[in-house]
């Protein structure tokens, strides 16, 4: 029995070290996500509204 709960304890202790390693990747994964996101979308939404205002200038 003692040897049973020292191995879920084991056990117990391995998911937490897991979830934790995969919470500092989706971290990071998101983290990154965020700033291509920035990166990619601000350039992008300055070159349409520029493209925008020279399609509907008026002489």
């Amino acid at each position: 029995m003692i040897g049973l709960m020292i191995a879920v304890h084991g056990l117990l202790l391995l998911f937490g070290w897991l979830e934790y390693k995969l919470f500092l990747i989706v971290w990071g994964f998101m983290n990154c996500a965020t700033y291509f996101y920035l990166i990619i979308r601000v350039p992008l939404i300055i070159c349409i509204n520029s493209l925008l205002v020279f399609k509907n200038v008026k002489y």
